[in-house]
């Protein structure tokens, strides 16, 4: 296709989750936009690689979907790729005195476990009645503290942060990264109190897809105007649309411009028509992450994983941050006789250790590995994967990117990824179907 002759209403840049689930939306809703992508397949982080017997999704390995998210994959023909867990996957670990322990997840478990102290196990149901308010600029970790105790930050919190946003809780605002606990507080006294009011937000599952995550972004793109290999080289602004310009390959007019790219290649795109807002954007810190895969033979383990996956607490002075128990979870991602760890390096509590050369990285995470399961054997295979940057982290620096996103927007410039509306999978669809509506009423 030559973009050339191209002129939608609706420009999307970034075949990503967001920039495809935003597509998708509007295509539902009879509104047509064209998708550019730099690269040659859509995904953006979500990537997977099939090698021989092993699947190693080296981005997100799972999606959390409730029924809404559930209703737009089947909306888009997605929903018969869609692969349960294990039961097992309900199952999470903490590593704590060098073994792995359950994490309570029920009041009976709580009291009978010794995870926590007696007097954290206080400061957990004694928080239904606690009435207390954190500062406008509370951090994540001084809210738990401060609603619970510096043992759930330092057991629980700190190497739940670091798996699921890469991130450091001492850093993250609370307001920000996990808004919901600040209006369970505000609303109902208690987080909760909260939680059982809200009831969960619906029933939410796991799932990865046929073929592996990147399944779900090649089921998304299939039936939306996509052209690959487009790097966008700038934007020019023509009256109220805006000109495209594309390295080697034209240029197309758009009235309305999406930009569903990382913060730091929103800034390159805009420094000249807005540089205050660029100067904002480039402020968003994205750690590095390395994703190690690690097979063994199963005969060679002497601690089986059983459930979703092992995180790290700072604390315990690891190399790693943790692993997800690929093969516990989704059987298929290797041999029956075999077991996969996708295992995590770096990010903002441990970003020094993404420095060391690839060798020493993935040597260091198979000696852990070998410790923590009494694996007595050498890895049947390894895959290393390098994020210079890895996930937006929602600390000082991004709230006035947020507001500089906010106003592109009065300009028709629209900054619609993970920085600006939440960093799951799940939160990028929500997002699309939201904007989607949105354009629907213009």
């Amino acid at each position: 296709m030559d973009v050339s002759t191209a002129t939608p209403s609706i420009t999307i840049v970034g075949a990503g989750i967001s920039g495809l689930s935003l597509a998708a939306a509007l295509q539902k809703r009879g509104l047509q936009a064209a998708v550019f992508e730099a690269a040659n397949e859509p995904g953006g982080n979500i990537k997977t690689l099939q090698s021989g017997a092993y699947r190693f999704d080296t981005g997100p390995n799972s999606l959390l979907a409730d029924d809404a998210v559930r209703q737009f994959l089947a909306d888009a023909g997605a929903d018969d790729l869609m692969v349960a867990p294990s039961e097992v996957s309900s199952h999470r670990y903490i590593l704590w005195g060098g073994k792995p322990q359950l994490l309570p997840t029920s009041p009976p478990a709580l009291l009978k476990s010794d995870f926590f102290s007696w007097h954290t196990k206080w400061r957990i149901f004694s928080e239904l009645f606690r009435r207390s308010k954190g500062a406008a600029d509370e951090t994540l970790a001084d809210f738990v503290r401060r609603r619970f105790s510096d043992e759930a930050v330092e057991k629980v919190l700190k190497p739940f942060v670091a798996g699921i946003y890469a991130g450091d809780p001492e850093q993250l605002l609370v307001r920000e990264a996990f808004p919901q606990l600040v209006d369970y507080e505000q609303q109902y006294g208690s987080v909760l109190r909260g939680m059982m009011k809200a009831g969960g937000g619906g029933r939410k599952q796991s799932y990865s897809f046929k073929g592996g995550m990147q399944g779900l972004a090649k089921a998304l793109a299939r039936n939306l105007n996509v052209t690959y290999g487009a790097q966008l080289a700038g934007v020019r602004k023509i009256g109220k649309r805006f000109r495209l310009l594309f390295e080697g390959t034209g240029s197309v007019e758009t009235d309305y411009l999406v930009l569903a790219l990382p913060a730091w290649q929103v800034a390159k795109i805009v420094a000249d028509l807005y540089p205050a807002a660029a100067a904002a954007f480039k402020e968003v810190y994205y750690p590095p992450m390395c994703v190690v895969h690690t097979v063994f033979a199963k005969k060679s383990v002497k601690l089986l994983p059983n459930g979703f996956g092992l995180l790290h607490p700072k604390a315990e002075g690891t190399f790693m941050a943790g692993s997800i128990w690929s093969s516990s979870i989704f059987p298929d991602c290797c041999p029956d006789d075999q077991v996969l760890f996708t295992s995590f390096v770096g990010g903002a509590m441990f970003a020094e250790n993404t420095l060391m050369p690839q060798k020493h990285i993935v040597s260091r995470v198979v000696e852990e590995l070998q410790r923590i399961y009494g694996i007595d054997a050498a890895p049947l295979a390894t895959h290393f994967t390098r994020w210079e940057r890895a996930i937006p982290q929602y600390d000082k620096h991004i709230t006035a990117a947020k507001q500089a996103a906010a106003m592109l927007r009065t300009e028709g410039i629209y900054c619609h990824s993970n920085w600006v509306h939440g960093i799951s999978l799940a939160d990028c669809i929500r997002a699309g179907v939201k904007l989607a509506a949105e354009f629907d009423r213009h």
